[in-house]
This record gives structure tokens, C-alpha cells and sequence, in this order.
């Protein structure tokens, strides 16, 4: 839920925040199974970002650099930013984190549940377990 979290603080909107997600991840259901694509779970890759990045460098066949870990300059940060993406700018400028289930502090019950219910099959059939969704 951290993803639409993140959405949600950008869009202030929940319905959209959840389309989103919902539109995002289900384009992955259909490239999971094609031999040149690759899913990297979000929350898996900053547990522990060397690993995670290192696997992705060699699935892509390139060559390994540490500043691939390295926080810098944004594609956002030449752009003029309005709205929501004055946030994302902000938001891809931070250092990696192990998100901590911050969507706890700005959902209500109620909005767990929506989330829960319009999501749910589609997180189950990305892997994602109920007590550790999205």
C-alpha cells in the first residue's frame, strides 16, 4: 500500500492513485513471462539495493558501476515542475528507503478497505502476500 500511498500524496486523489497502480501493474501481468523482461518488486530492491541493482545490470547485460547506487542529478531536475510532479521530483531525490508502511498514517479504515478490495487479486497474482501488500 506504500505505492499508492506515494500516489495519493501526489495525486490527492484515491480513486486515481489506485488506477494507477492498477493500470501500472497490470501492463506488468503482461510482460512477466517474456524471456527479455524482468519484474523487480519495488520494495524488494531497497531492502537491499546493491543486490537488486546488481541483478538488473546483469540481466540487462551491462556492465556493473557503483555509481548506480548513487543518489544525483534527476531527469525532473531540468524540467519546469508543476503540481504533482514537484513532489515526484522530491521524491526521486531521496536516498533509498525500506518503505514502513506509511500508508497506516494517512488512510482511513475505510480507504484500507477499498484499496484492499480493488487490488487484492491483482497483488496476489504479482506475488504479493496479504500481510505484506503493495
Amino acid at each position: 500500500m506504500d505505492s499508492i500511498a506515494s500516489l495519493y500524496n501526489r495525486f490527492e486523489n484515491l480513486p486515481m492513485s489506485i488506477e494507477r497502480w492498477v493500470l501500472d501493474n497490470s501492463a506488468v501481468l503482461k510482460f512477466r513471462h517474456i524471456d527479455n523482461s524482468m519484474v523487480v518488486h519495488f520494495e524488494r530492491l531497497v531492502e537491499n539495493p546493491e543486490k537488486n541493482y546488481r541483478s538488473i545490470v546483469d540481466f540487462l547485460n551491462v556492465s556493473w558501476h557503483k555509481d548506480v547506487l548513487n543518489i544525483g542529478q534527476s531527469i525532473y531536475e531540468n524540467q519546469l515542475a508543476e503540481d504533482n510532479m514537484i513532489k515526484r521530483y522530491e521524491q526521486v531525490k531521496q536516498d533509498f528507503y525500506v518503505p514502513q508502511s506509511i500508508w497506516r498514517n494517512i488512510f482511513s479504515d475505510v480507504q484500507i478497505k477499498k484499496i484492499k478490495v480493488e487490488t487484492e487479486i491483482l497483488a496476489a497474482k504479482l506475488g504479493y502476500r496479504e500481510d505484506k501488500m503493495i
